[in-house]
């Protein structure tokens, strides 16, 4: 009888092969399913943003060209996939939402893995990124919220896979495909619109590196995004009878980062309409809590003027919100803008995820869930665990990646790693600009954790190579 013999499959078989792509997609999706239908259902987190966004979903439905300004208050395209939803499984389906958010976390993670597998050339680090991604405590609590990060966390990370596809080949499909998610990535989020300025410049003075691609490509990939944008200002325009490109919450969300209040108040007349930032109170809490325990505060405050800054006219007015913003700008000098920026910056690392009841810092009874008659939800028991995640993150994953971003931007081998880089870097600019906050950050977790591994592995490298010199092997 002939023996037969079998070999292991090795290592990097494994790493490439398609079962293990479906095996980490389907460990993502149970966990997110299991936490959104089962642990946390949608259908009991309906207020605030939650609330506005499910309700203008339905207005939506119920009348697509409808004159209200709170229609175009925040960019579309988050109204418009619960719209969608809601119109092919039902109203008031919060179930089929619930599995939507499901599959676009689990897409992030598959994503995350495919991006990393064509960026990076160690093969194990693709794998850590799915890891670490199927865990994201943050990224599954946070997904299980009708809000705008998870959906715009996956089209994102889609448009930019195709744009790395796109330079490993030239393809005008994947150009195409590319300015597609990007552009409907940008109707969710206008953050994406910082990335595709700053890739372009780039392009501008690094075209040698993108060796397969043209102006031809360009054309592919900004067209579709042109279009998105176009049809976001007539939407705007439907609803409001003004002018504008994606939302009118852009300029009211700088006036809070310039001029550090906590509520910016609008008066037309008619009715109050007041917007909070978040990112201030926990400022504020974390201030508060420092106090008491007679210590400084890392992070300050520090508001230009009052806490609450007022004007004549409706919450999305433009033109006074400049005016704020140039008396805040005024009244601190640059150097306080500049502290500002920084502080801004920091609110994607510190302090807690909104709208999840955190007691890092000491609780923050705004947000307890009891304060909106919904009772303690397990994303109140698990905020702790969400606030220890965090913590985790903050420390393993924010210095490394701000160094390893500003190293690979430099990088002159890999254009996709310069890519990954700039797609990071953008988000630290928008949030330089306006404000951040770890909401804001949770749909880059991937990219975060992919840099800063590489740069852990560049580190590991360069003292082994220097062990070794030191040491005659």
């Amino acid at each position: 009888m002939r023996s037969e013999k079998y070999s292991l499959p090795s290592p990097s078989s494994i790493l490439d092969s398609r079962w293990l792509l479906l095996v980490i997609f389907i460990l993502a999706l149970a966990i997110r399913l299991y936490f959104n239908l089962v642990l946390n259902p949608f259908d009991t987190k309906l207020f605030s943003d939650m609330k506005d966004y499910n309700d203008q979903a339905n207005l939506l439905l119920a009348n697509p060209f409808v004159h209200n300004a709170s229609m175009a208050l925040w960019p579309p395209g988050t109204v418009i996939i619960l719209a969608l939803t809601k119109l092919i499984f039902g109203i008031n389906n919060f179930k089929a939402i619930a599995v939507l958010y499901a599959l676009f976390g689990a897409g992030n993670v598959l994503l995350a893995y495919l991006i990393a597998q064509r960026v990076t050339r160690v093969s194990f680090i693709a794998l850590i990124v799915a890891i670490i991604g199927i865990f994201n405590v943050n990224q599954i609590m946070l997904g299980s919220y009708i809000l705008s990060h998870t959906p715009y966390g996956f089209f994102m990370l889609l448009g930019l896979w195709f744009l790395i596809k796109l330079v490993d080949s030239g393809s005008y499909r994947n150009a195409i495909l590319a300015g597609i998610f990007l552009g409907i990535a940008l109707l969710i989020r206008p953050d994406v619109l910082i990335f595709l300025v700053l890739l372009i410049g780039f392009y501008l003075f690094s075209s040698k590196k993108f060796i397969l691609i043209n102006f031809k490509h360009w054309l592919c990939l900004v067209s579709p995004v042109l279009i998105c944008l176009i049809f976001s200002a007539i939407k705007l325009y439907i609803h409001t009878g003004r002018y504008g490109i994606i939302s009118e919450n852009g300029t009211y969300v700088l006036v809070a980062a310039r001029c550090h209040n906590i509520w910016t108040t609008a008066d037309d007349g008619k009715e109050a309409v007041n917007y909070g930032s978040a990112g201030m109170r926990f400022l504020q809490n974390a201030e508060e809590q420092s106090k008491q325990r007679s210590e400084q505060s890392f992070l300050k405050l520090d508001p230009a003027f009052d806490l609450v800054r007022e004007y004549k006219g409706y919450i999305g007015q433009r033109d006074k919100h400049f005016e704020l913003v140039k008396e805040c700008i005024a009244k601190t000098g640059i150097i306080k803008q500049i502290i500002y920026s920084f502080t801004n910056i920091m609110l994607l690392w510190h302090y807690q995820v909104w709208p999840i009841y955190s007691y890092s810092g000491g609780p923050l009874v705004v947000f307890d869930m009891t304060n909106y008659g919904l009772g303690e939800g397990v994303d109140y028991k698990l905020a702790p665990l969400n606030d220890q995640w965090n913590n985790l993150f903050k420390f393993y994953f924010m210095v490394p990646s701000f160094i390893a971003a500003v190293i690979f931007l430099f990088s002159r081998h890999n254009v996709k790693l310069n890519i990954v880089a700039l797609n990071y870097l953008s988000l630290i600019i928008l949030a330089g600009i306006l404000y951040g906050e770890v909401r804001y950050r949770i749909a880059y977790d991937d990219v975060i954790v992919l840099l800063s591994l590489e740069l852990y592995f560049m580190m590991g490298q360069s003292f082994l190579k220097w062990y070794r010199n030191n040491n005659n092997f």
